[in-house]
């Protein structure tokens, strides 16, 4: 086999796929498809140390070298985030095999009547797939569609996080992308009860076909089962969701498990779009930018009624969130970094006090489903906000908007008081109040040190800090216990003391900087 110049970067020593692999041992077995085995490893990769998933060509499962080939070829040209991703190919003494990164959740088929799996998740998992289906159709800057055809639950995978991702492009063709209708005759391929009966019994393939496969892809997941049991079921599957959606009786057909969490109004826009997926008529079935739009809109629609459910109701003295984080440093469960810290400064060991670096957070639990869950602003299972402010960077969530947080890029890390009254100043390294923009009283990096008389960081602490006459920086709080105790005179500089009207003034503007909230 020939594979172009483009294409060396990719290839993968068979040493490696078998180390990787424990020799394709039984204990790295992970299932079979229509290119063969699939194993997982851990290969060294170019960033490191990499979990993969490893498929065997079988020439006794239908496909061989052509397939091989074009797997690598479209994998290689069409490159998303819903698709999954080759890492590599060896075609070294016979063998034929495919490095692909690994989706440890499987494929959609082996979840489909999962009870774990939830209405927001299975929503979610449907536009991920729309989208990498939608990109196939209509890739941005190519003249080429490519039309999958062979859409089906069992071709879906989902990672760590339970995103989509297409794969299996073995039996996929080519055609022009600037057409509204792209006609490729061929001899009918795909898999029995997904297979447009357009295609089945004219050989007639459009991006329509793909539109039809992924319809019943659809009901399969509203159903909580795959569209053939057995060889009889290949029509019955299609003809009951679509009496059921006409006869309005879709209840009868819905998993059990998710009857309960589904909004009517959401069904409704699912099913709808679902539907028109599995028209005979080609020109009535939606386009895949289409089917995204309504997609998205029924996740909308489930979601608005539980966004602000315990809004207010959760969280701690310091924060008004529905959320716990994962503390990377210790592995165990807080509602916040300030309630780590106090926790961890109150040991009696003191090797084990330590604190909560927020940034390196990845992981949070939400507080009223309990589902751990990467860091986002959405829970995955139940759809609350976890917080009403969310900044991912900082990995805040507070419910509590009054204090109008936003996350100044400049200072790396979010404040309090609303962004359009505060500027940053790259002098003092902080922020300050627009109404003192180009005449307060500047020191270099004056935020960016400890509090004169508490000897606490100023940058990001969570009390109001002011600045002197002189251009350092104090808490408020220090600053007035000195001022009772007649200590007028900086404690870094020992400038003289101010008279009573510069006072007066600097009372005025003493809060300058935004109290910090990181």
């Amino acid at each position: 086999m020939s594979l172009t110049n483009e294409l060396q970067h990719l290839r993968i020593g068979l040493e490696a796929i078998k180390l990787a692999t424990n020799n394709f041992g039984g204990g790295n077995y992970i299932g079979r498809g229509g290119f063969g085995r699939v194993y997982k490893g851990e290969l060294v990769h170019s960033e490191g140390l990499t979990m993969v998933a490893v498929k065997r060509l079988d020439g006794a499962f239908g496909q061989g070298d052509t397939e091989f080939q074009k797997e690598i070829m479209m994998l290689f040209l069409y490159e998303h985030e819903n698709i999954i991703s080759l890492l590599g190919f060896c075609d070294e003494r016979g063998e034929k095999i495919l490095v692909y990164e690994y989706a440890p959740n499987k494929s959609l088929d082996l979840s489909l009547n999962s009870t774990d799996l939830t209405w927001i998740q299975r929503l979610k998992i449907c536009v991920g797939a729309a989208r990498g289906l939608e990109y196939l159709h209509d890739p941005k800057g190519s003249q080429q569609r490519l039309l999958h055809r062979d859409i089906k639950s069992s071709n879906i995978l989902l990672d760590e996080n339970w995103k989509a991702k297409i794969s299996d492009f073995g039996l996929s063709k080519l055609g022009p992308a600037n057409q509204q209708y792209t006609f490729l005759v061929s001899h009918a391929l795909g898999t029995p009860g997904y297979c447009d009966p357009l295609y089945a019994t004219m050989g007639l393939l459009t991006k329509e076909s793909d539109v039809y496969s992924f319809g019943v892809v659809l009901f399969e997941v509203l159903c909580g089962r795959l569209c053939i049991k057995d060889k009889d079921e290949r029509q019955a599957f299609v003809e009951l969701a679509q009496q059921s959606f006409e006869q309005n009786t879709l209840n009868g057909i819905i998993f059990d498990h998710i009857k309960e969490q589904i909004n009517p109004d959401s069904l409704k826009v699912f099913a709808s779009i679902a539907y028109k997926c599995l028209k005979i008529d080609r020109k009535e079935r939606p386009t895949m930018t289409q089917i995204v739009k309504e997609l998205e809109s029924a996740i909308e629609t489930q979601l608005a009624p539980d966004y602000n459910k315990g809004k207010m109701l959760h969280g701690c003295e310091h924060y008004k969130r529905r959320c716990k984080l994962l503390a990377p440093c210790c592995n165990e469960l807080f509602t916040c970094h300030h309630c780590h810290n106090k926790y961890t400064s109150s040991l009696n060991d003191p090797n084990r006090r330590h604190k909560m670096v927020l940034k390196d957070v990845t992981q949070v639990e939400c507080l009223l489903c309990n589902t751990k869950q990467q860091v986002s602003q959405i829970c995955i299972k139940c759809g609350v906000k976890m917080g009403e402010y969310f900044c991912a960077i900082c990995k805040l969530y507070d419910d509590d908007i009054s204090k109008q947080q936003f996350h100044c890029y400049d200072c790396g890390i979010c404040r309090l008081g609303g962004r359009e009254n505060f500027y940053h100043c790259q002098n003092c390294g902080g922020c300050l109040s627009v109404e003192l923009r180009g005449f307060h009283v500047c020191s270099e990096n004056a935020i960016k040190n400890d509090c004169p008389i508490c000897h606490e960081y100023l940058f990001d602490s969570v009390k109001p800090i002011a600045a002197m006459y002189c251009g350092h920086i104090v808490h408020l709080g220090c600053y007035s216990k000195m001022r009772r105790k007649n200590q007028s005179p900086c404690l870094i500089c020992s400038k003289s003391s101010f008279s009573r009207q510069v006072l007066e003034i600097l009372y005025i503007v003493l809060l300058i900087y935004v109290v910090a909230i990181y």
